[in-house]
């Protein structure tokens, strides 16, 4: 692709996948509301009853229908009955929420309802076709995004959409602190009072104020170093990619957990780093010890996408800094088919 049609096409993506984001919420908050009608209207004796037809089929007679004193006792009096098996629901309120929404069952007071939720579904489908129409054309995808388990074409297309273009960073640690991936940051305060969040510290204010948009450039008054990732905070301007943060960590990493440790690299990785944060931190929650190794999956995949991307465009390739300066061992970058069932290497250190 030539550079201007690459430049539209992240556009392109960066924004299909804010919308897609925006109306996956908006059907999630749909969808509940139709559960929320079924667990309120139609209980759970409702649920037992569409099962109990579906299957029994020419044999029911809601009149005959055992109804006991819960879910579970009820159906099993149905299956003694009737000699059939009828397997529990795990969520049977949902359960019945989407036989509304296929239309295998009608309620007329929910049908706007129903139909909202429909609609707001199968606009969701026709933003993801056209996500993965287009970014298939992107060689990144083809040839690593797309071979490894847990990264879907939606993920992909928010990775690259967010990053595009990765010549504009030389360094992975520049890739990493522009997601905010860092395990600090500074706080800083200029002259005319704007608050700023960063990853290093800064000589002027970067603030974009005016018409123009053009930086504040007041001189920096106030820094301090917070041994913390960094975050949103009232009254401060956020100088990392948040959009992208939340990507990396909260949907890419996280997707991770979901794998199988001996088929997907990442999890694999994600296993052996949080073992090795529950001996380091013995009297931290688990719920920390989850949060430090999903930050630190987060940013090693960061670094693999950013090595394995800048080798497909022909750019420079430099060792990250652990492993020139400090000697720790390289983990590279490899997709799920080419990673052996049991990876043969130690994670000696876990530092960004």
């Amino acid at each position: 692709m030539g550079e201007r049609k690459v430049e539209r096409r992240v556009f392109d993506l960066r924004n299909l996948v804010e919308q897609y984001y925006d109306l996956q919420k908006q059907r999630v908050e749909a969808y509940n509301r139709v559960v929320a009608w079924v667990k309120n209207t139609v209980g759970w004796q409702g649920v037992v009853l569409l099962q109990a037809k579906e299957a029994l089929g020419e044999r029911f007679n809601p009149a005959e229908i055992p109804i006991e004193k819960d879910y579970e006792s009820t159906i099993e009096a149905i299956e003694l009955k009737y000699d059939v098996l009828i397997p529990p629901l795990d969520k049977p309120y949902a359960w019945y929420a989407d036989r509304l929404l296929k239309k295998k069952v009608n309620k007329e007071e929910i049908e706007n309802m129903v139909w909202v939720t429909s609609e707001l579904i199968r606009l969701e489908d026709d933003i993801s076709a056209r996500i993965k129409d287009i970014i298939s054309e992107f060689d990144i995808y083809d040839l690593y995004l797309s071979k490894i388990r847990g990264i879907g074409h939606i993920i992909a297309a928010g990775l690259i959409g967010w990053i595009a273009p990765i010549e504009r960073f030389k360094y992975p640690s520049r890739l990493r602190a522009y997601a905010g991936l860092v395990p600090h940051h500074y706080r800083m305060k200029c002259e005319e009072g704007h608050g700023i969040i960063a990853t290093s510290p800064r000589e002027t204010c970067p603030v974009k104020v005016g018409r123009k948009r053009n930086p504040c450039g007041a001189r920096i008054v106030d820094v301090t170093l917070v041994e913390k990732p960094p975050k949103k905070a009232a009254g401060y301007f956020t100088m990392i990619n948040t959009r992208l943060k939340t990507h990396l960590v909260g949907r890419t990493a996280k997707s991770f957990e979901y794998q199988n440790a001996r088929r997907c690299y990442y999890r694999y990785l994600y296993d052996r780093v949080k073992a090795y944060y529950a001996t380091q931190f013995p009297d931290a929650t688990k719920g920390h010890i989850r949060n430090k190794t999903l930050l630190w999956v987060a940013s090693m995949f960061t670094s693999h996408l950013w090595e394995v991307w800048r080798r497909l465009e022909g750019l420079e390739v430099t060792e990250p800094y652990p492993v020139a300066k400090l000697n720790h061992t390289k983990i590279r970058p490899m997709t799920d088919e080419e990673s052996p069932l049991v990876p043969r290497f130690r994670i000696e250190a876990v530092n960004f």
